[in-house]
């Protein structure tokens, strides 16, 4: 946990210079807003901040990132689609809200294919399932584990970091492809989520592999399964679910920049030229290997393509879960 805790502020620090005043840049430059829909201090903040801070070597103009926080990052979509399509203000989003919040929310204030303009990718991040305690310690592969929890069916449940998100449907995914019946447990983040796993009260938890990696270090808990389509460099000795005969569980995480609709072309290949500079650079790639995550570079319409791909892809998945929500 020490070294883990020890990323995060180093990736604060690399951010500091943006929570000066907006007086505090020169005031010919107007600064471009990168709107962020989660708090600060989280994951995916840092990940804002230091592209914010490398983008200036790109840009003229001082970007600054807006943490506009709330309904599991849907508040920041709804500004965006509502913001000046002049490059002024983008959005640095995972991918969830964009591919699985419209199978799960009845009332939806933007429409994923038609309100924002993809700019460029940034980051993806690799998944595994886990177990902890709870579990016997001779349970070490997916055969022993679905054998177990079909024995233990009182017992057979996993944790997530909340409902209708992607690891609560690659738990989903994972039951339909293994026939085990597993009980969701869902938690307010990944950090309780992992709590309750080393703490014995759930058998495993379904996280990003960054997230994970602390608590195997410690022992708290055994990766059983990675969900790319090759292993994971951070977990070579982890089998993916591909190789282990179930190639349709795939699944990872994704984040990626967008502007509202109808932004002017140039400026589309202006912001994406920019972003992927900065992606492809040494620093930017060192610092999200220190969280365990990986560069990802996709033009502005093959990341279209993937919101709809991904859209279409947790579909199925979001209805045999049979969850939905009001709000």
């Amino acid at each position: 946990m020490k070294s883990h805790d020890i990323t995060r502020r180093e990736l604060m620090l690399a951010g500091m210079a943006l929570a000066a005043p907006a007086g505090a840049f020169a005031q010919s430059a107007r600064p471009t807003q990168l709107i962020v829909g989660f708090p600060a201090g989280g994951g995916i903040d840092l990940l804002a901040r230091l592209m914010a801070s490398q983008l200036r070597a790109h840009t003229p103009e001082p970007v600054v990132v807006d943490n506009k926080a709330g309904v599991a990052g849907r508040l920041a979509l709804e500004h965006i689609k509502r913001a000046p399509a002049d490059g002024s203000a983008l959005l640095l989003t995972p991918d969830f809200p964009l591919t699985i919040f419209p199978h799960i929310y009845k009332k939806l204030a933007y429409q994923p294919l038609q309100d924002f303009t993809a700019v460029a990718a940034c980051a993806r991040s690799e998944l595994v399932l886990s177990v902890g305690p709870m579990v016997p310690s001779n349970v070490n592969t997916v055969p022993e584990l679905v054998k177990w929890m079909q024995a233990h069916p009182d017992k057979a449940d996993y944790a997530s970091s909340g409902p209708g998100g992607v690891l609560h449907l690659l738990g989903v995914m994972f039951s339909q492809a293994t026939g085990v019946q597993m009980t969701h447990v869902p938690f307010r983040g990944s950090a309780p989520a992992l709590q309750a796993l080393v703490g014995g009260h759930v058998a495993a938890s379904f996280n990003a592999v960054g997230e994970a990696l602390p608590f195997k270090a410690s022992g708290g808990l055994r990766p059983i399964a990675t969900f790319g389509a090759k292993r994971s460099r951070y977990l070579p000795e982890t089998p993916c679910m591909v190789e282990l005969g179930y190639p349709n569980v795939q699944a990872d995480t994704w984040l990626g920049v967008f502007a509202p609709p109808r932004l002017p072309q140039a400026l589309v290949e202006q912001w994406h030229t920019r972003i992927t500079s900065v992606v492809n650079s040494s620093e930017y790639i060192a610092s999200l290997d220190k969280l365990s995550m990986e560069p990802l570079t996709l033009k502005p319409a093959a990341l279209a393509s993937l919101v709809k791909t991904d859209i279409e892809r947790w579909a199925p998945v979001v209805k045999a879960s049979g969850f939905t929500a009001d709000e």
